[in-house]
Parts: C-alpha cells; sequence; structure tokens
C-alpha cells in the first residue's frame, strides 16, 4: 500500500512539475512575443542546416548561396561556370565577362527545381534548355540563378541586384512551391535561414537551447542592454496571402523588366498535386501519391503533419495557395504563364516523372525545356532563329 501510494506521489509531483514548467515557458512566450522577441517553444535547436553541405555563402541580402565546389562540375559534364551566383552554360572555368555573352542572354530565377543540381537521374530544366540550344544550333546563353529554397521574394532581390546588371535579353522565373515554406506571411520578404542567423546573433547570449522563453525573459530583466544590438527588425507585416504576394513580387518583375529593356515570363510551376496527371498518379502510384496529398480532414483542421522528413512541412499551405490562384486565374488576374497541368501532355506517363512532390527527372526535365523554349519564341525571343522547337 505504501509503494502504491509512494508512486501515485512521485506521479502526481511530476506531472505539477511538468505543468508548472510548460506554464511557465508558454507564459514568457506570450511576454516575448509580446515586446517583438519571438523564440522556438521549450527547446531552440540549432541554426536551420541549409548553410550546410552546398549552400557554403552567406548572402548578405538573399541569406544564402552556392559555393562554388558544388557547382562546378567534372571536367567531362556538360561545361558550367559559377560565377557570382550565376551558372552559365557552355562556359568553361574562368572569369566570365557578362558583357561578352552570346546573344541572346536567357537567364533563369527559382528554386530547388530550378537550381544547377545534378544528383542521380535529376539535373535541372535550364541545363536542359541549354543542351537542346546547343543540339539544334540556337544561337544565345543560359545562366542559371536558381537556388534551392528560394521563394519569388529572394528572386525580385535578386533581379533587382544581380541580373539587371548582367542586362539579359529574357528572364524566366519559375516558381510556386516554395512560398509558403520559405517566404511565409506576415514577413515573406525575410529569409529563414539569416532570420535564425540574426536571432542566433542578437538572443544567443541572453537565451538557451533548453527552455529559451524562460531564460530570455529572466536575463531580460538584468542583462545589459546600453550596448550592443537589441532586436531584429522584419519589416511592416502584410495582409496579403501568400498567393497575392506571390503576383506582387511578379508584377514588380515584370515593372522592373519593362524598365530596363528585359523580356520577363513568369512560369507558375506544377507540383505533384497539380493538373490531370495527379489523378493517373493517384490511380498507378497511390503509395507514393498518398505521401504527398493532401486529406479534407488535415484541410478542415489546419493542421500540416507529415509522414516522414521527405514531406514538405507545408503540404496543406501550398495546396491552399494553388486553390486560391486557380480562382484568380479564372479571374483573369494572375501574370504567370499556367504551367500546373503541363505534364498533362507528357508522352508516357507511366514513366517515372516526379521523384518528390515537386522535383522531377531528367527526361521530365528536358520536356519542360522543349515547352520553356516554345513559349519565349512565341514571344519574339529569337527573332533571327527561324527554328522550328
Amino acid at each position: 500500500m505504501r509503494i502504491g501510494t509512494y508512486f501515485i506521489n512521485i506521479s502526481m509531483f511530476i506531472v505539477i512539475f511538468v505543468s508548472t514548467v510548460l506554464g511557465v515557458e508558454y507564459f514568457c512566450n506570450l511576454k516575448n512575443e509580446k515586446n517583438g522577441v519571438i523564440l522556438h517553444f521549450l527547446y531552440a535547436p540549432e541554426k536551420q542546416k541549409i548553410a550546410s553541405g552546398k549552400y557554403k555563402n552567406i548572402d548578405t541580402l538573399l541569406g544564402y548561396a552556392y559555393h562554388d565546389t558544388f557547382v562546378n562540375p567534372p571536367s567531362d559534364a556538360f561545361p558550367m561556370t559559377y560565377q557570382d551566383g550565376f551558372v552559365v552554360y557552355g562556359k568553361k572555368r574562368g572569369n566570365i565577362d557578362w558583357r561578352t555573352l552570346e546573344r541572346p542572354v536567357i537567364v533563369a530565377l527559382g528554386g530547388s527545381t530550378t537550381e544547377p543540381n545534378r544528383r542521380g537521374d535529376y539535373n535541372s530544366w535550364p541545363e536542359e534548355m541549354a543542351r537542346l540550344m546547343k543540339e539544334k544550333n540556337i544561337r544565345g546563353t543560359v545562366v542559371n540563378g536558381g537556388v534551392g529554397g528560394y521563394s519569388s521574394s529572394q528572386e525580385l532581390l535578386k533581379f533587382i541586384r544581380d541580373v539587371i546588371e548582367i542586362a539579359p535579353d529574357i528572364v524566366i522565373t519559375y516558381h510556386g512551391v516554395n512560398e509558403d515554406d520559405f517566404g511565409p506571411v506576415p514577413y515573406p520578404m525575410n529569409v529563414p535561414y539569416l532570420h535564425s542567423v540574426l536571432t542566433d546573433l542578437v538572443y544567443g547570449k541572453r537565451t538557451s537551447v533548453f527552455f529559451p522563453n524562460t531564460v530570455y525573459f529572466i536575463k531580460s530583466f538584468y542583462s545589459d542592454k546600453k550596448d550592443g544590438i537589441h532586436d531584429i527588425s522584419r519589416g511592416i507585416p502584410t495582409h496579403k496571402s501568400q498567393a497575392e504576394y506571390l503576383i506582387r513580387n511578379v508584377k514588380l518583375m515584370d515593372a522592373i523588366a519593362e524598365q530596363h529593356g528585359i523580356k520577363h515570363v513568369s512560369i507558375l510551376q506544377p507540383y505533384i498535386m497539380t493538373g490531370n496527371f495527379a489523378d493517373f498518379l493517384k490511380k498507378s502510384k497511390p503509395e507514393f501519391y498518398a505521401r504527398f496529398a493532401v486529406s479534407d480532414e488535415e484541410i478542415a483542421s489546419g493542421k500540416d503533419k507529415p509522414l516522414d522528413e521527405d514531406i514538405s512541412k507545408t503540404k496543406v499551405g501550398r495546396y491552399m495557395m494553388y486553390k486560391e490562384l486557380d480562382r484568380m486565374y479564372r479571374a483573369g488576374d494572375v501574370p504567370m504563364v499556367d504551367f500546373r497541368a503541363v505534364f498533362d501532355a507528357y508522352p508516357d506517363k507511366s514513366q517515372e516523372i516526379y521523384y518528390d512532390s515537386c522535383h522531377v527527372r531528367r527526361p521530365a526535365n528536358k520536356f519542360l525545356a522543349e515547352r520553356i523554349l516554345s513559349l519565349i519564341k512565341k514571344n519574339g525571343a529569337f527573332p533571327h532563329n527561324d527554328i522550328n522547337f
């Protein structure tokens, strides 16, 4: 009997202790947020891993960028050279004079579905475009400025800072799937990785890995605030939805391009939940499709719990954003070419097009490159090349 009472008392103590700790951390979290300090709840993990591996350069405006050891391929590969945050196809290693590139110069901007990556059966559609142009003797230079994780906000900033300096003839922006994850409202212009770096710089000495809100709140009473950086400003929060903000960014890039005599083609990219191909995939590969599908229950509850680390953390957010864009397309207010159903016309749908929710394999990237080449040809981008694609 005494043993039973002992375990009951211990259990009650543990429940009271844990509840108290959670309550204090929650209270301090509310107080900190009210003062503009946003920290992780209970546990503050290390800074996001996105600056490791291929992303070894911190970009002072865009958050992070490639390191040249990643993007420079072996000598026997299709020639491509990295410089200043861009990859130029058809050029061997060496310093690039942007003013002497063969015209027309085509710059591609986007996230990981555009980046100059090579892994397994995946490369990128800009590389496939450069290959096609070489095969068909189409004069011009393809420059790839895509970086994994970039949203349209980073594309806009890169357009202003870098693309104008390259002075291309054409800019193709290929985006959509990263908007909710890497450009979340209400502060979509803030790069999550760079924000985590700044958070650690500003608040690192005043908080801890465990119970960061509680530690910060206590230290805020006696920490010396007379010297050093005190807080982080993220600007004015937007009241736009993610879809509205994407369109805002595209319209700004359109205006910049027009002012500088550049043709801008913005493309809303497909992902596994778009087009009639999604229905085909649902029937032919139900287990694979189910990994990335969004259930009615998830939509209704607003919850988004990925089944494993390979699944996008923003399935519901992405799905809802594309649904909103669909309504805007019907209203005729989307300045983007709609590629959501592009794979409906894929010649062999039995092939594995996607290898996750949005990245596609090499044949599919070649298919995309052909469609995009045809698209920009219709816009008069190749007046000196009378070639049928």
